[in-house]
Formats: structure tokens, sequence, C-alpha cells
């Protein structure tokens, strides 16, 4: 009898410990994510003058926030739910098998906002699924055309591979 009052006593202390270590996760970057809004916001007004890196600022700061929620629905929300499910008793079968895919498709989910959302990177992926058709020419960029190199003359020198 005490050795399974033991057991559940241990089994509590996983399940409090793992409730503990999701929450103070989500706290700290809820916490990190809000400094680094206020700083962010405080730095650019003072110091960015240019319109153009203001809103290269702001696109960076939009991609920072959406790659901050990607982990949060791909990873703390379905393991929190998971967690839920342990404690209530539930037993989920086949889609606990979710939490498993969406860790796995995080990595290549992540760098998707900041593509998207930076506008020079958006862009360019544009420019390139099309095919690498010519973009119309925005008045005050600067394009550099390819550098054509002249054919040399074929040298007189010769290896001698036999030796």
């Amino acid at each position: 009898m005490l050795g399974n009052q033991w057991s559940i006593l241990l089994m509590w202390i996983q399940d409090i410990a793992a409730c503990v270590s999701l929450c103070s996760s989500i706290i700290i970057v809820l916490t990190f994510g809000i400094l680094c809004y206020i700083r962010i916001k405080n730095i650019v007004v003072t110091t960015v003058n240019s319109l153009k890196m203001r809103s290269l600022q702001r696109q960076l700061f939009f991609a920072l926030v959406i790659q901050t929620l990607v982990p949060f629905l791909l990873m703390h929300i379905p393991v929190a739910l998971m967690f839920a499910f342990v404690f209530l008793d539930i037993d989920l079968g086949v889609y606990s098998a979710i939490v498993s895919m969406t860790i796995a498709i995080y990595p290549a989910v992540d760098p998707i906002p900041t593509l998207v959302i930076v506008e020079n990177y958006r862009k360019t992926i544009i420019y390139w699924l099309c095919c690498c058709k010519k973009v119309a020419h925005v008045p005050g960029q600067t394009t550099i055309e390819p550098t054509r190199f002249a054919t040399l003359p074929p040298s007189n020198l010769e290896l001698d591979l036999e030796n």
C-alpha cells in the first residue's frame, strides 16, 4: 500500500514539473517579447530618420512577432492540450501523433513569415517563382547588370603532365 502512494506522489510531482516547465516557457516568451517590442519601438522612434528604414524595421518586427506565434501554434498549444488530456485521463489514440507532426513541421514553417512579410524577400521569391521574368524597374532602385567577360586568347603555356 505504501509503494502505491509513493508512485502516485511521484506521478503528481512529474505532472506538476511538466506544467511548470510549459507555463514558465510561455511566460518567458511573452515577457521578453513585450520587452523587445518596447525597446524596438523606442529605438526606432529616436534613431531612424529614413522612411525606408522605418518601413524595414516595421516589417522585421512583424516578422518577429509572427515567428514567435509559430512555436506557440505548432508546439506549445498541442503539447499543452496533450498534457490536459493526460491529466483528464482521456485517450486520444491516433490523434496523439498530431503533436509529433506539428513539432516535425516547425523548422520548415518557421522561416515562411519572414519570407512573406519582408518586402525585398517577397519580391525576390515572386521573381524566381515567375521563371525569372524581368520585373519592371522601380525608380530610385539601382540595378546591376551581370558582367560580360571577354574571352581570353589561349595560353601558350603547356603543362607537362607525364613527368
